[in-house]
């Protein structure tokens, strides 16, 4: 679904050094860029630099109505991203703006809502491809199948069982790791694989984010 030139997506950023320069950046996949053509492609985004709690009077000045806590960095490894981060769902939040998280974006949500982290199977989940099953009851959409195939980059997951309150979870890895979640009280949609590495987009993640996303940002 197509959106409208009134969708003001602000993105998060890894933290990265830089290589044979003392340096540290901000930096973002030139994946998403290729994402944003395809699943918002009359969209205005802008990435947001990890500055800690000064993040707030920046984003006053570009008017947002959604934000994308991307991937990257685990969390504890950048303690600035994760301020800023952490300020950023409480400001979307509290002005019900939307949220989609990306892999770390959905561990980050866990832990502002008071849930845990754990080390999962790297050799089902790091630089890997696997099955999620997916429930319909609890989806925005109706997908075709009642599975799916989803890559996975993660080392850092969270299990069925521990999954926060303000959570639900839509997808499910065989080995019970959450894998896709909606906010029961908030305006909140995160996957653990990244759908932005997928050129083209596949068809379920173009359809769940743009509806999903899209529809909230507007009304």
């Amino acid at each position: 679904m197509p959106v409208n030139n009134k969708l003001r997506i602000g993105i998060t950023m890894r933290i990265a050094n830089a290589r044979s320069y003392i340096e540290t950046r901000d930096a973002i996949a030139h994946d998403w860029i290729h994402f944003f053509n395809q699943v918002f492609p009359d969209s205005k985004w802008v990435p947001i630099p990890n500055m800690g709690e000064q993040v707030i009077n920046y984003l006053r000045g570009w008017d947002l109505n959604c934000i994308i806590i991307s991937g990257g960095n685990d969390l504890g490894s950048e303690p600035v991203r994760d301020e800023t981060e952490m300020y950023l769902l409480d400001h979307a939040i509290k002005n019900n703006i939307p949220v989609l998280g990306v892999c770390r974006g959905l561990q980050l949500l866990q832990k502002y809502f008071g849930g845990e982290i754990e080390r999962c199977p790297g050799d089902i989940h790091a630089a890997k491809t696997h099955s999620v099953n997916l429930n319909g009851d609890i989806l925005p959409i109706k997908p075709v199948k009642e599975n799916i195939t989803v890559n996975s980059y993660h080392e850092w997951g969270i299990k069925k069982g521990s999954l926060s309150k303000e959570l639900v979870a839509f997808a499910i890895s065989e080995d019970s790791y959450v894998e896709g979640v909606i906010g029961k009280n908030h305006k909140i949609l995160a996957v653990q694989w990244h759908p932005e590495r997928n050129n083209p987009v596949n068809d379920f993640d173009l359809k769940l984010i743009s509806n999903v996303i899209g529809k909230w940002a507007l009304v």
